[in-house]
């Protein structure tokens, strides 16, 4: 296992060089004694590598919201679970078993695994490949197959009380540019006249009900989708200012159909000839591959630790949960999959609850103490921790640690997911003391009344205490 070590230098190496276990939790101690937790809970746990022990435990196992720190068990046991080398398909396939005659006398099937980066350029460069293959014509349908997931698309349907939170697109196997297409309005140059509305990309399947103003006020755009026979139904309200430029992402309602009434337009577009209807059901097993687009799960994990990416985590979810089940695969199979592999890896805890994959959720919870086990776990997994441990924040460099203790021992050292919802804030990763002990560590800070960034600086005090730790000889 190849671990990234730091050389601190001697210029942020503060006053804690050469120190005792006991030295450590006396620091810790302090930093959180003065710490104003008014009302707040939080638990705190820390774990030295090198001593196979934890050098700090306070309140580790109470079970608390974790936001988006849910995303280590997504992350971590889906490489655990699927394998580094697993990849994500979406596929253009046909049921015509000759092709030397330039037509495929029959249908196309797009089949989607639940790649949630895949985008219409991808879609562009997969029909360019099958215009290569010398098709000029195709006979039957597209049909679309959306059922390597369940039929739940939205978050709303498969947890309750999830109006609490900013609803997601569709969460399906079959999807394109996240689900949404962006709408931009202009105000009109008289007021009281209603605004000019566009959208990309430009297509038959939106119908557009424009009842919006423009008027001498802010900018108050909104829009409502609905799913019609053939396609949907997008209405505008709202008021712009005069000749003001607002653009709103819109949600899809059935990303499926979508995608059918596209792959039409690209085929037209490449000279490929296409008359039939726009189908959506289940393919056959049996199929001939036309073309692939092809995503690591390891470039997925990255966009979900660093950037906390929400959509592409509920899709690696549902992608635990398909291969958990063999198919057709929900958010409650890829709880069981999860739970399935906590238990035989002796890391579940009574009353654990993961419910999605992003932690947006207020239904998840675990304690500081079951994700320090969780991440040692991966750690102990050689080849899987070197692409978990690259995937997380750099604090100072990028991601969510960015902006966070700069300048300090922890600089481009530790290595952690961060986590927010109203009320909450987490910090759970690794950083390398300064001498060289991988550190794992876990803090969670639920129902305080202060800001969120105030609870964050002392997490951040706690880990450049870890990272400038060396202990006494």
């Amino acid at each position: 296992m190849k671990i990234q070590r730091f050389y601190i230098p001697l210029f942020v190496v503060l006053s804690f060089l050469h120190a005792n276990a006991q030295e450590l939790q006396e620091r810790i101690q302090q930093i959180l004694n003065a710490t104003k937790t008014d009302s707040s809970e939080y638990g705190i746990a820390i774990f030295s590598t090198r001593e196979n022990k934890f050098l700090f435990e306070q309140n580790s196992e109470s079970l608390l919201l974790p936001a988006s720190t849910t995303k280590l068990y997504t992350t971590s046991i889906a490489l655990l679970f699927l394998g580094d080398e697993y990849i994500v398909n979406t596929e253009i396939l046909t049921d015509d078993i000759n092709l030397d005659d330039n037509i495929i006398d029959g249908n196309i099937f797009f089949k989607g695994y639940g790649d949630p980066s895949f985008s219409i350029s991808h879609l562009e460069e997969m029909v360019k490949a099958i215009k290569l293959k010398g098709i000029k014509n195709i006979k039957g349908d597209i049909i679309v197959d959306d059922s390597f997931f369940d039929e739940i698309l939205f978050r709303e349907e498969w947890i309750e009380d999830e109006n609490r939170n900013v609803p997601l697109p569709a969460i399906c196997a079959t999807t394109i540019d996240k689900n949404t297409i962006t709408l931009s309005v202009r105000g009109n140059s008289r007021t009281n006249r209603k605004p000019s509305v566009s959208f990309s990309p430009k297509m038959d399947y939106f119908t557009v009900v424009n009842s919006a103003r423009t008027t001498g006020r802010r900018i108050r755009i909104g829009a409502v989708v609905h799913q019609t026979k053939d396609g949907e139904k997008i209405s505008v309200t709202g008021t712009i200012p005069r000749n003001r430029l607002a653009t709103i992402k819109v949600q899809i309602k059935n990303p499926p159909l979508f995608i059918g009434h596209l792959l039409k337009i690209i085929l037209t577009k490449n000279g490929i000839g296409f008359n039939g209807k726009i189908i959506t059901q289940p393919a056959p097993e049996v199929l001939n591959l036309l073309s692939s687009q092809e995503t690591p799960l390891v470039n997925l994990i990255s966009e979900i630790n660093k950037r906390s990416d929400n959509f592409i985590a509920e899709h690696l979810f549902k992608i635990i949960g398909a291969n958990y089940s063999e198919g057709s695969g929900g958010a409650f199979d890829a709880s069981q999959a999860i739970i399935t592999f906590l238990k035989s890896s002796n890391l579940y805890e009574e009353d654990l609850s993961i419910v999605d994959g992003s932690g947006i959720s207020r239904s998840n919870k675990f304690s500081a103490k079951a994700l320090v086990r969780l991440l040692t776990h991966i750690y102990y997994t050689k080849d899987e921790f070197n692409h978990f441990y690259n995937s997380l924040s750099i604090a100072g460099v990028d991601g969510t640690l960015g902006n966070r203790m700069s300048g300090s021992a922890a600089y481009s050292n530790c290595r952690a997911k961060t986590g927010t919802l109203r009320g909450v804030t987490t910090t759970s990763g690794y950083v390398t003391s300064n001498d060289n002990d991988l550190i794992i560590f876990s803090m969670n800070f639920n129902s305080f009344k202060r800001s969120a960034n105030y609870y964050r600086d002392v997490m951040d005090r706690i880990i450049i205490l870890l990272a400038e730790f060396q202990k006494t000889p």
